[in-house]
């Protein structure tokens, strides 16, 4: 985040967390604020790093819809794609 978007997410939203816990907020697609002592910090959790899924567990998925799909090929699908999950999705999900 840069500028005035970081400068709200830092000073306005996360401060806002201290009276509504019940709020949840997902930074995702950005760096995630350091909450080192800042007056929000008692109320944010660890950061969670998301990873894309790895090839086996598109096998599994694409396996449901395809019963002789092999690893080797969504091992290539993979690289081919990048790990892009919408187009994963569309080569291993169910036929349109």
């Amino acid at each position: 985040m840069a500028g005035e978007a970081q400068q709200w997410v830092e000073k306005s939203l996360l401060q806002s967390l201290i009276r509504a816990t019940w709020l949840r907020v997902v930074v995702a697609g950005q760096q995630v604020p350091d909450a080192t002592g800042a007056v929000w910090a008692a109320v944010a959790c660890p950061v969670v790093q998301v990873e894309p899924p790895p090839p086996a567990d598109w096998y599994d998925y694409g396996k449901r819809h395809r019963a002789n799909l092999k690893l080797t090929d969504v091992e290539t699908a993979c690289d081919l794609a990048r790990g892009k999950a919408s187009l994963l999705a569309q080569l291993l999900g169910p036929a349109a």
